[in-house]
């Protein structure tokens, strides 16, 4: 699951999707729906401006891991 979030996010940055419209200045993505999206080094950190929700995700080798929107910790290997 986390790792779609991951491939929907580089879909993202390279393509608006057709429900909202997003825009790329470096590593920061804004789209039309709200969602926000900056990745720093090996971590993305997503919000979403109209639900108020945040959450984050880090790779490491080959594993995954993050907090999702409703504050908990997850950890794919």
């Amino acid at each position: 699951m986390k790792k779609i979030i991951l491939a929907a996010l580089t879909t993202i940055t390279i393509a608006s999707t057709a429900s909202a419209s997003c825009y790329r200045i470096g590593t920061f993505v804004s789209c039309s729906d709200g969602n926000i999206y900056n990745t720093i080094g090996n971590t993305t950190f997503g919000s979403n401006s109209r639900t108020g929700s945040t959450w984050s995700q880090s790779t490491n080798g080959s594993s995954t891991y993050g907090i999702d929107s409703s504050g908990n910790y997850w950890y794919n290997w």
